[in-house]
């Protein structure tokens, strides 16, 4: 009888170790979507708040830096012939290189001209030159449903370990 007993016991404490390791699993899968949750909050309150280009120009460079995790950008505007993307913007990169882009001209200017997201292996399977040579995502950035300008991202760091499910929204945000 004590042997029947003791092998129940083990069994119920099997079986409790086993809902232990899946609420721990969905206790971190909860963590993390709330932690999503949170930078993507983060990110549109920054976006959204300022009415000042510059404040926005910083907010779009601080979401690239801290939340998707590349520290190489280039931010470009159209100019108001609609043939050229102007570099507003940059952070890690040489701003002279990266001056202008032709639209239509490469991934960053065929993305402004298409009005649709970049991510290679997605989709648009587009010619590089030779600047865009590490280039990661481009997100054309619109107001209402018109493209205005292009965000270029290039390598993410090291430790990011390729693209995640919030780095999609993220890109749809700065879009």
């Amino acid at each position: 009888r004590i042997y029947h007993e003791q092998s129940d016991l083990r069994r119920q404490l099997a079986e409790v170790e086993v809902a232990n390791q899946q609420y721990s699993h969905q206790y971190f899968s909860v963590e993390q979507q709330n932690n999503n949750l949170a930078n993507l909050y983060v990110a549109s309150y920054h976006l959204h708040s300022p009415v000042d280009r510059g404040e926005v120009l910083s907010a779009i460079q601080e979401i690239v830096i801290n939340l998707i995790g590349s520290e190489e950008l280039a931010i470009y505007e159209m100019d108001d012939d609609g043939t050229t993307l102007r570099l507003v913007g940059s952070f890690g990169i040489d701003p002279v290189a990266y001056a202008t882009v032709p639209v239509g001209s490469g991934i960053i200017g065929k993305t402004a001209l298409s009005g649709d997201i970049y991510l290679p292996g997605k989709g648009m399977d587009l010619a590089r030159t030779p600047r865009e040579s590490n280039l990661t995502v481009c997100v054309p950035l619109k107001l209402d449903n018109r493209v205005f300008g292009s965000l270029a991202i290039f390598r993410l760091l090291p430790q990011k370990n390729g693209r995640e499910a919030i780095d999609y929204e993220l890109f749809n945000l700065l879009a």
